[in-house]
C-alpha cells in the first residue's frame, strides 16, 4: 500500500515538472517569436525611412543630374535597403502581402534610380555599366540565385557597375513596362539587361565581363 502511494506521488510529481515545462517552453517560445515579430516590424517602419530619404534625394538632384557624381553614397543606401528588404522576405515569405507592397516600392525606386543614372551618362560623360537583372524567387529559376551572386562579387568589384534586381513576379506598371519593351518571358530567366541590350539564362563572370 505504501509503495503505491508513493509510486503515484511520484507519477503525479513528475507529471506536474513535464507540465511545468511544458508551459515554460510554450511561454519562452511566445516569448522569442514576439521579439522577432517585433524586430521585423522595426526592419519594415526603416525601409519605409529609407525609401523616402533617398527618395527625396533623387528628386534632389534630378535637376542637376551631375550632382550625383558627388552623392555616391546613395548607390549603397539603396544597396542596404535592399538588403534589408531580402531579410525581411526570408522571414515572412516570397508571398506576404506587406513583403510584396515594399518589393514593389523599392523596385519603383531602383528604376527612378536607373534612369536618373542614366541621364548622368548622357549629360555628365560618365561610363556607367546599368544592369537590369531579372529574377524569380517563386517561378521555377534554377540559375537565379546562383547569378544574384555573380551579379553581387561584380558589384562588390567594380564601382563602375550598377545593379538593379528586378522580381519578375512583381506586377507594377513600371517593372510589366521594362518587360514588355525587352520582351522578357518567365521561362528565359534569369535575364540581365546590360546598357539597353538584354541576354537570357545564366552567366558566369567571365561571360558577364565579355558582355560589357
Amino acid at each position: 500500500m505504501h509503495r503505491r502511494k508513493f509510486s503515484m506521488f511520484k507519477f503525479v510529481g513528475v507529471l506536474a515538472a513535464t507540465t511545468l515545462i511544458f508551459m515554460i517552453g510554450i511561454q519562452l517560445g511566445n516569448y522569442l517569436s514576439s521579439i522577432k515579430i517585433t524586430r521585423i516590424e522595426d526592419l519594415q517602419n526603416n525601409i519605409k525611412v529609407d525609401t523616402l530619404g533617398l527618395e527625396t534625394q533623387l528628386l534632389i538632384v534630378s535637376k542637376n543630374p551631375c550632382e550625383i557624381l558627388k552623392l555616391g553614397i546613395m548607390d549603397e543606401e539603396l544597396y542596404e535597403i535592399g538588403s534589408k528588404l531580402a531579410y525581411i522576405e526570408s522571414q515572412y515569405g516570397h508571398g506576404d502581402e506587406s513583403v510584396q507592397r515594399l518589393k514593389n516600392y523599392y523596385s519603383i525606386l531602383e528604376l527612378r534610380h536607373w534612369i536618373l543614372l542614366n541621364n548622368v551618362k548622357e549629360k555628365c560623360n560618365i561610363d556607367y555599366d546599368l544592369i537590369l537583372y531579372f529574377y524569380s524567387n517563386e517561378l521555377d529559376c534554377n540559375d537565379c540565385e546562383k547569378q544574384g551572386f555573380v551579379l553581387d562579387y561584380i558589384r562588390r568589384t567594380n564601382s563602375n557597375v550598377k545593379i538593379y534586381s528586378l522580381e519578375y513576379s512583381l506586377d507594377n506598371p513600371a517593372i510589366n513596362t521594362i518587360k514588355a519593351l525587352y520582351k522578357i518571358k518567365a521561362e528565359e530567366l534569369p535575364v540581365i539587361i546590360i546598357n539597353g541590350e538584354a541576354y537570357t539564362g545564366f552567366k558566369d563572370k567571365a561571360e558577364f565581363e565579355s558582355l560589357q
